[in-house]
């Protein structure tokens, strides 16, 4: 999940004061914290979890913390798509 400062902020989330700039994009766990916020807006959400394996590998594309975030949930499932854990572990270990 991303989302975008609408106004300067000044949040308190994991144990930490955080500062974001008007227009400042941040991503993972703290803009979860702020989905919900009217200061904010949500650019994109969690699609990691469902859908065919290429509408998922389209929404990873090369970002590895897509990556990451989409073979956990896929991990997760109850019949996990082995074709699917090992393309993202490929994005993953892409260096």
């Amino acid at each position: 999940m991303r989302i975008r400062a609408r106004e300067p902020l000044q949040v308190y989330w994991n144990y930490q004061v955080h500062h974001l700039a008007e227009d400042e994009v941040v991503k993972g766990g703290l803009a979860e914290h702020l989905a919900d916020d009217p200061r904010v807006e949500v650019l994109d959400g969690t699609e990691a979890t469902g859908g065919t394996i290429a509408e998922i590998l389209a929404w990873v594309g090369d970002d590895t913390d897509r990556a990451a975030q989409a073979r956990e949930a896929e991990a997760g499932r109850e019949k996990s798509r082995s074709t699917l854990l090992a393309k993202l572990d490929e994005i993953i270990n892409a260096d």
